[in-house]
């Protein structure tokens, strides 16, 4: 949960929204500035504005926060009218729209939070842990990304996972194997008469003392705290302030209240990205962590977080394991973070005594 891949370069329109400008306009030279004009990515690494997004993703960062600006300027002024209309036409619209003409007014960008290469952990089949519940694209997690995902990969993670999902859920259906070839004979009528058939989810009933409610403009407000403590740049203090302040947030919504649901799920997968960010004690792909600037080979496994256990590290995301149950955890820790509900979210391992190769064994 911890490696968030953010995107380099997004408009902020005026209705507040992102919009992505390609990394294909740096390709075609554009340069990066500060709000100054001074040109700012030769200096952070040798490959300036062509180097990785997550390595432009930070030197933007770097020079927002030097500069105490909220945006840095990408430059495609050096490129006539006509070219940039020919080889940008969505882009050039969007930006016109916005009173922004990139011939002449370089574009005023900033990182944004873009994929998540973490998620619900599956098989290669897409079940989760929960019997029949399956989960492909972005919300799961094969391990097919890494901790920095290939752009193009998404895709076709989707198409690959989507279909295995189709197929075993059809195949755990009927029970009988022929789920599968059913499928393939006649396509989409055979799902759908499945679907009238399916029994309702069960709604439990939950009793409140003082019904959960969403604090008031808690999007913005959430989505300030990750911003400030769990950006491209982290440190165990942001991160540490940043699970202080959600505590905040709901820990469970209220039926009758969509609001308060969405706010609850939103800061529960807040909360899993913190916690993960504080434990991972390295820098790798997408997760930076200025206080541990090296990658250590050590690090090289998955963290899961399961409902009633402490994480636990996995060698390979797909091959479901049993992990120890809270109550017998045996790696060292100095202290823990808090406990919310029957979620225990990360204890922060504490390494300076031994290796994590023996803190933390890989089932």
């Amino acid at each position: 949960m911890e490696f968030v891949q953010f995107h380099p370069t997004v408009l902020h329109t005026r209705e507040g929204q992102g919009f992505l400008i390609s990394e294909a306009t740096r390709g075609e030279g554009a340069t990066l500035r500060t709000p100054g004009g001074t040109r700012f990515m030769p200096a952070y690494d040798p490959r300036a504005e062509l180097a990785p997004r997550d390595v432009v993703t930070r030197g933007i960062y770097d020079a927002m926060r030097r500069e105490g600006t909220n945006h840095v300027l990408l430059d495609l002024t050096h490129h006539p009218a006509a070219y940039l209309k020919l080889r940008f036409p969505t882009i050039c619209t969007r930006c016109l729209a916005e009173g922004i003409d990139p011939a002449t007014d370089p574009i005023p960008v900033a990182p944004a939070a873009h994929y998540l290469m973490g998620g619900i952990r599956t098989d290669i089949n897409g079940a989760t842990s929960l019997a029949g519940l399956y989960a492909a694209g972005e919300c799961a997690c094969t391990g097919v990304h890494g901790a920095n995902r290939l752009a193009s990969n998404s895709l076709l993670e989707c198409l690959v996972f989507g279909r295995r999902c189709a197929d075993a859920a059809l195949e755990q259906w009927t029970g009988d194997g022929k789920g599968k070839a059913a499928w393939q004979a006649t396509g989409v009528e055979y799902a759908a008469c499945l679907y009238p058939s399916l029994p309702p989810l069960p709604v439990p009933h939950l009793t409140y003392h003082t019904p959960p409610v969403a604090p008031p403009g808690w999007r913005s407000s959430l989505a300030a705290i990750m911003s400030t403590g769990a950006g491209p740049l982290r440190s165990a203090d942001r991160l540490l302030e940043a699970l202080r302040r959600l505590e905040a947030f709901p820990m469970q919504g209220f039926a009758p209240d969509p609001e308060t649901i969405t706010a609850a799920n939103a800061a529960l997968v807040a909360r899993l990205i913190v916690a993960h960010s504080l434990a991972r004690e390295e820098s790798r792909g997408a997760h930076r962590r200025v206080d541990f600037p090296q990658t250590d080979e050590a690090w090289q496994v998955h963290l899961v977080s399961r409902r009633g256990t402490r994480p636990y590290p996995v060698a390979t995301v797909t091959e479901m394991d049993h992990p120890q149950p809270a109550t017998d955890y045996p790696y060292p820790v100095d202290h823990q973070l808090p406990v919310w509900g029957d979620w225990c979210l990360l204890p922060v391992p504490q390494l300076r005594n031994g290796p994590l190769a023996e803190a933390y064994p890989v089932p």
